[in-house]
């Protein structure tokens, strides 16, 4: 699959997380799953 190992997919999901787990990326991710798209 495109050239890249299990391994590889699992070091860069794992970084994804912790990227995730930021408390500022936490904040931002919490007002935009907030938003309202319906409301225009």
């Amino acid at each position: 699959m495109m050239g890249v190992t299990r391994e590889r997919i699992r070091q860069i999901e794992a970084k994804a997380l912790k990227k995730l787990q930021h408390k500022k990326r936490k904040d931002q991710l919490a007002d935009f799953s907030q938003y309202n798209y319906d409301e225009k």
